[in-house]
């Protein structure tokens, strides 16, 4: 009931599958309009009310509150504009290939997701992947050589016997000129589901016996000169767009002030002598004194010093990111 489907034929004769999961939908616009709203109704109350950033704080943490506005401003646009809630199955024998493709919320920002080659395809299958905490039915192409794709949206849920997974079906088996799968296959399948589409897997994987050492031919000094090439290095899946860049950056920025900001405060509280803890969230706390609970003390100092090394580092390892632009070093 929550998710729509669109079957559209091109003149070409391509299938164009369209999903839309309308709670994933709704889940992300209100995310997104409610992250991007703080920071509005804060320069709305600034311009008509006056009610600005009080005195009171200090440069850093007033640095702090305006970064953290930013920053929720453009975790609420990267919402909006990054989340993919919107899948598209598209299958087409001109060019003997499918594809499943993801969209934003706007129907921008389209992205291949999965390729597959559509030749020689011999059945269609349901399939139940039962794991510990859920049932997951889907549906998968058969392929002669043994490989197989599966074909179901992450968007979508099947449940055999429903109208809606009933037409999804027949559309998919009429176009690939299959029959309609009429039985569900029971695969007892614990604990995680199966690897992800993009990577075909093989059903039968014949056995290989291993080669004696006296077939293996002894190396050679010689250079030789028949040997092909080395294949091109693939392009860097791992990089990141500039948005995502200037998301990691800022995130990293705000993480760096937040440590370096309580790394102020403790190295204030740290030479006094006097390490005050809140407690709840009215403004109550206890004041630790290193001359009257040396244990309470020492405790909850070690506690901050471990906070500010790990916030500033997670804020370090977003900065890294952000500049070098990948996610991972290069091998």
């Amino acid at each position: 009931m929550l998710t729509r489907q669109r079957f559209e034929s091109s003149a070409d004769g391509d299938l164009y599958i369209h999903t839309r999961n309308l709670v994933a939908e709704l889940a992300t616009l209100f995310c997104g309009l409610a992250a991007c709203a703080v920071p509005l109704m804060f320069l709305v109350d600034g311009f008509f009310g006056g009610r600005w950033l009080p005195a009171r704080l200090a440069p850093l943490e007033i640095l702090l509150v305006l970064l953290g506005l930013i920053l929720l401003g453009v975790l609420g646009v990267a919402v909006l504009l990054l989340l993919d809630v919107r899948e598209t199955l598209f299958l087409s024998h001109r060019l003997a290939r499918g594809e499943r493709r993801k969209r934003n919320l706007f129907g921008g920002r389209e992205r291949v997701h999965a390729m597959f080659a559509l030749r020689s395809a011999t059945a269609l299958e349901m399939r139940v992947y039962r794991t510990d905490a859920r049932r997951v039915v889907q549906a998968w192409l058969l392929m002669a050589d043994g490989t197989e794709q599966r074909l179901t949206p992450e968007l979508m849920v099947l449940r055999p016997g429903q109208p809606r997974t009933d037409r999804w079906l027949q559309v998919l088996a009429g176009y690939l000129a299959l029959p309609t799968p009429d039985r569900v296959i029971e695969l007892p399948v614990i604990g995680a589901l199966p690897a992800p589409p993009a990577v075909a897997a093989h059903r039968h994987v014949p056995t290989q016996t291993p080669e004696p050492a006296t077939r293996r031919p002894a190396p050679s000094n010689r250079p030789s000169h028949a040997d092909p090439a080395p294949p091109p290095m693939a392009a860097d899946g791992n990089r990141l767009g500039w948005f995502a860049r200037a998301l990691t950056g800022l995130l990293g920025a705000f993480l760096s002030l937040v440590a370096l900001a309580h790394a102020v405060e403790l190295l204030g509280a740290l030479s006094m002598g006097r390490l005050r803890v809140a407690s709840s969230v009215h403004g109550s706390g206890h004041t630790y004194l290193w001359s009257e609970a040396p244990v309470g003390y020492l405790m909850h100092a070690g506690a901050g010093i471990l906070g500010v090394m790990v916030v500033g580092l997670l804020g370090i390892a977003c900065l890294y990111v952000a500049v070098a632009g990948r996610t991972r070093r290069p091998r």
